[in-house]
């Protein structure tokens, strides 16, 4: 049975058989491995250690080490000891590039360095095993630790205070525009490429053209909300659906300044004409999500466009009902 304790640093062991490394011999060529293997990075995480201490939520797991001296052997978890090895006695690193660092962290941060931790201890490697894979591994389709997608990560980012105009004109859509259901749960999820919809409206030339800037990293505009709105609409969702027509869309449309100027020609035709209001605004929203399954894709935009979102209405992605103008 699995076991929470907690253990000094000094009765915590480097697993010799770490899978980032080569088997080893002994402890101080383990620590070496790891040094050379992670270089600047055990720098990285000391320096967060020191910040904001361990992660509660990935406690070391270890087995152990029965050798009558009640140390552990840490199977998950070897780069954090190797840190708090290294902030704890930073001659450890001499003779390689980061032994300056540690020994400049050990003399400012010394009283900040945990020198107990909380572990898991598990009845053998081959039982904890099972918990190093969810982890680690690749291919569990959802059974292990997923990484942040971009969508992901802009979201975090806006929520510790920084600015991604992508996702402030996917916000803007989704408050603004009923969307087919397919459609939106994309941009409400975490798959929508938000890296290929920042590279063409964070450009100067697609800026231009379409009618906004970035001012202190949020989108503005003179231009009517109606064009606006319906220009996104559009380009989120030819990113969305991967298709642009009756062509396949990718990142490649738009990762050059001609390429853009090209996507940007076919599209805008689609969309009502440049119309200057009398005072700039901001191009955000606070979307609800209240989606069925009879939701659909509307926004303003002009009867030839009606052909291509009939179109894709047939493919069941957009439904071809447009809004009256915003404004």
């Amino acid at each position: 049975m699995d076991t929470r304790q907690t253990i000094s640093v000094g009765n915590l062991l480097l697993d010799t058989g770490n899978y980032r490394i080569v088997e080893r011999n002994s402890q101080k060529e383990a620590r070496d491995a790891i040094i050379a293997e992670q270089g600047r990075k055990l720098v990285n995480l000391a320096k967060d250690i020191i910040a904001h201490g361990l992660n509660p939520s990935d406690l070391l797991l270890v087995v152990d080490a029965e050798d009558g001296n009640q140390n552990y052997i840490v199977i998950e978890g070897n780069r954090r000891l190797t840190v708090l090895n290294l902030l704890l006695r930073p001659e450890l690193a001499d003779g390689t590039k980061i032994q300056a660092a540690f020994r400049k962290l050990n003399k400012d941060h010394r009283d900040a360095i945990p020198k107990v931790l909380e572990c898991v201890i598990v009845p053998s490697k081959a039982a904890g095993l099972v918990w190093i894979e969810r982890k680690h591994a690749s291919g569990l389709e959802g059974a292990g630790t997923e990484p942040w997608s971009a969508m992901s990560k802009a979201r975090a980012d806006v929520q510790h205070g920084m600015t991604r105009p992508g996702l402030d004109a996917i916000n803007y859509v989704l408050t603004n525009t009923k969307l087919d259901e397919k459609i939106g749960l994309i941009l409400e999820g975490s798959k929508f490429n938000i890296t290929t919809l920042e590279r063409l409206i964070l450009s100067k030339d697609a800026q231009k053209t379409i009618g906004f800037t970035v001012q202190k990293g949020k989108l503005v505009s003179e231009q009517a909300k109606s064009r606006i709105l319906s220009v996104l609409t559009d380009i989120v969702t030819i990113i969305a659906t991967a298709r642009h027509g009756r062509e396949k869309f990718t990142e490649r449309n738009v990762d050059t300044e001609d390429r853009r100027a090209t996507f940007l020609e076919e599209v805008l035709p689609n969309h009502p004409n440049r119309r200057k209001v009398s005072s700039t605004w901001e191009i955000s929203g606070k979307p609800k999500f209240h989606r069925s399954s009879s939701a659909v894709y509307c926004y303003a935009a002009p009867k030839d466009h009606v052909a291509r979102a009939t179109s894709a209405t047939r493919t069941g992605l957009v439904g071809s009902r447009h809004c009256a103008d915003r404004g």
